[in-house]
Order: structure tokens, then C-alpha cells, then sequence
């Protein structure tokens, strides 16, 4: 559990780009009604901090994720 969390920090101070942005709307609960992740590159500990995100947000509808190999 603590080597996950600390994993988790460590990834997020290295969060960039549109990923970034998108994180900061789904924390602010500001988020278009239809998000596409294509261009984004997912791994383990993103996938976990994204769906954090996800789970307390009340604004995004539907997320696209094809290809994503999930």
C-alpha cells in the first residue's frame, strides 16, 4: 500500500500536457461532458490517479478509452 502511494506522488509531479489539464478539471469538477483520452499514455499508477479522479466527479458523462488496452 505505501510503495503504491508513494508511486503515486512520484507520478503526479511528473504529469504534463493534456493529461495534466484533464486532472485539474476533473478535480475541479469543470469538465466537458465527453472526454477522449487518444494521445494520452496510460500505465499502471496513471491509471489508478485517473480513475481517482474520475470516481468523485460529478460533471464527466462519458470517457473515451479505445485502444487503450485496459
Amino acid at each position: 500500500m505505501e510503495a503504491r502511494k508513494k508511486a503515486e506522488e512520484e507520478s503526479m509531479k511528473k504529469l504534463e500536457g493534456r493529461i495534466l489539464v484533464m486532472l485539474n478539471e476533473l478535480y475541479d469538477k469543470n469538465t466537458p461532458f465527453e472526454y477522449t483520452l487518444s494521445g494520452i499514455e496510460l500505465g499502471g499508477t496513471r491509471n489508478m490517479i485517473l480513475a481517482g479522479n474520475i470516481a468523485y466527479n460529478n460533471t464527466l458523462l462519458s470517457i473515451h478509452m479505445s485502444r487503450k488496452g485496459l
